[in-house]
């Protein structure tokens, strides 16, 4: 059997749905959105800069983010019903979140290659949790939100990624690191809120 933080966030919202998903095996209709292209680009972005930091390369420039962001909103975007107004405008705020991703991590020298895979027993007979850490640096780990509206410091305190990421990162590397950051990008300003764990 096998938790992550996603499974068990529907859980917690949702049971029907969890059970749906989870049990029954339903899958969910969705559709895909420029919106939720735009946030996978960056994180497609934020996971080029973390590597090639990490592999020595830690001079980048604000283009070669742009360039890499450009490239993944368009595949990400094939097959979309190219309203033309909607996709050039999240891709705009999509190229002004990356700038202000890149400007905000530009010191951050990770320790990991990104997007680091885990998984570990829970304890009990065949039961593993599993999931991926957007970032993993010398004295924190990371989350990055793209989201359109700022989080208030209660959303983020009722986030269960910090206790599960520590968990984590202790089974990993046997110690939690002291500080949790979400990066929170939305239009308009890059801010980092910071959960100590």
């Amino acid at each position: 059997h096998r938790l992550s933080q996603s499974s068990i966030q529907l859980f917690l919202q949702s049971q029907e749905r969890w059970h749906k998903r989870y049990v029954l095996k339903e899958k969910e209709a969705t559709s895909r959105s420029f919106y939720q292209v735009k946030g996978t680009a960056v994180h497609e972005v934020a996971a080029f800069l973390a590597k090639n930091r990490f592999e020595g390369w830690p001079i980048l420039f604000i283009e070669d983010a742009l360039e890499q962001f450009d490239q993944s909103f368009n595949r990400l975007a094939e097959g979309i019903e190219n309203w033309y107004r909607p996709k050039l405008g999240e891709q705009h705020d999509g190229r002004e979140m990356v700038g202000r991703l890149f400007y905000h991590t530009q010191d951050w020298q990770p320790t990991q290659l990104p997007e680091y895979r885990f998984s570990f027993s829970l304890g009990y007979d065949d039961w593993i949790f599993v999931g991926y850490i957007d970032g993993i640096y010398t004295d924190f780990i990371f989350d990055l939100k793209t989201v359109s509206q700022a989080w208030t410091e209660k959303e983020v305190k009722k986030q269960l990624q910090p206790m599960f990421y520590a968990a984590a990162h202790r089974e990993e590397f046997g110690f939690i690191p002291p500080v949790f950051k979400f990066l929170i990008i939305q239009t308009g300003e890059a801010d980092v809120q910071e959960i100590d764990i």
